[in-house]
């Protein structure tokens, strides 16, 4: 079932492994996406922490929302990449953050978000 949401191009797309820099410890991945440039964004639970890694595997940036809200309870639960390169991260506790495609907070996003994006996967 959930195979019907994945697109079309992600579905048939090349499969390539990419080797993650050995300064990046990761605990318990929730989520991975690869943007249209093959940066690649992974969640990680039990670390708390969002990777933006390039192509090879290095490491741009660990994401950090708190720019955008100071104080905010963060544990990444999923993390994905938009059309426009923006990254958006939703948290355990019912929030979401839009980071900029370099990984910079832009702003917190509002509940109506969550509820919209869950109505359209129904």
């Amino acid at each position: 079932m959930l195979r019907s949401f994945i697109r079309t191009e992600q579905r048939t797309a090349k499969k390539r492994i990419v080797k993650v820099s050995s300064d990046l410890f990761v605990g318990a991945v929730n989520t991975v996406d690869v943007d249209k440039n093959n940066n690649i964004l992974i969640s990680d639970y039990s670390g708390k922490a969002v990777y933006l890694l390039n192509p090879e595997g290095g490491l741009i940036k660990k994401l950090d929302p708190a720019k955008c809200d100071p104080g905010m309870r963060w544990q990444p639960r999923d993390a994905f990449f938009r059309e426009d390169g923006k990254i958006i991260i939703i948290t355990q506790f019912n929030g979401a953050v839009l980071f900029d495609d370099g990984g910079v907070c832009v702003k917190k996003l509002s509940p109506q978000f969550l509820y919209s994006r869950k109505l359209n996967l129904i």
